[in-house]
């Protein structure tokens, strides 16, 4: 099996502003022929997990069209071509959908949203010692609210299954593992 391999052809299916739909032909993995594959590409995303000098992560509530539900997530969003970095995108991002930034920030790495069918990234920001320093700034079509919530009741959050979003609850889980996020925990979260 390789580990890598590459198409023969690529065709441009449909374009939209967050995402192109892309047709690749493959080798087929075993050397059997080709097959034509489907592609996502997106720009890279940015999620990030801000906790408070309090315990608190700041988890946000909004309505999302594809789950047709309001969720409990986290800050984030693509990373733009203005962006220098994934860690601009996250400091950005928590800046206008919250109003907070933070004292230390931290990658967490990034997970292969998909890899099946994704060629983007998720990097995977936690903020320490977030802290409000002015009004949110958000965009057209955002409504966000944001949720100050114990760290310590995240875990019981995801199962109960508040918290769905599936690139959400990796970064929480990345975040949860930091020995400063583990500290909080043991702590009991919020004081």
């Amino acid at each position: 099996m390789k580990a890598r391999w590459a198409p023969v052809s690529r065709h441009e299916l449909l374009r939209t502003h967050i995402f192109t739909v892309v047709a690749e032909e493959w080798p087929e993995p075993k050397g059997r022929g080709r097959q034509t594959m489907t592609v996502l590409e997106c720009p890279e995303w940015v999620n990030v997990v801000p906790v408070t000098e309090r315990g608190q992560v700041l988890l946000i509530r909004q309505p999302r069209v594809g789950s047709r539900r309001v969720e409990l997530e986290i800050p984030g969003g693509a990373v733009s071509r203005r962006d220098a970095s994934p860690l601009a995108a996250a400091k950005r991002e928590l800046l206008e959908e919250t109003g907070y930034s933070a004292r230390r920030w931290v990658s967490l790495g990034w997970a292969h949203p998909n890899p099946a069918f994704h060629r983007n990234h998720c990097h995977m920001v936690l903020a320490l010692g977030a802290r409000r320093v002015r009004a949110p700034a958000l965009e057209y079509g955002e409504d966000i609210a944001i949720v100050p919530t114990p760290v310590a009741r995240v875990p019981d959050l995801i199962a109960r299954g508040k918290i769905r979003h599936a690139l959400v609850i990796v970064a929480l889980h990345a975040a949860l593992a930091h020995p400063a996020v583990r500290r909080l925990v043991g702590a009991g979260g919020a004081r």
